[in-house]
């Protein structure tokens, strides 16, 4: 994760991470061990949203052939 990026679907940034309570680093350690202990990982976890940049040196969007 790069520092000043925008929140992801979670609304979480580096920074939550960086200024965070020492104890939530040990959650999400517990929770990753349990997780890769079970073999279990929610739906949600990796959930990402794409959002498409449209480049403008793409020419004609009209034309079929590109």
């Amino acid at each position: 994760m790069k520092s000043g990026q925008a929140a992801r679907v979670d609304n979480i940034v580096k920074e939550h991470l960086i200024h965070s309570h020492p104890a939530l680093i040990v959650h999400l350690k517990l929770m990753l061990n349990i997780m890769s202990v079970h073999g279990f990982v929610s739906d949600g976890f990796g959930m990402r949203i794409i959002v498409p940049i449209v480049k403008d040196n793409m020419g004609d969007i009209t034309d079929v052939n590109n």
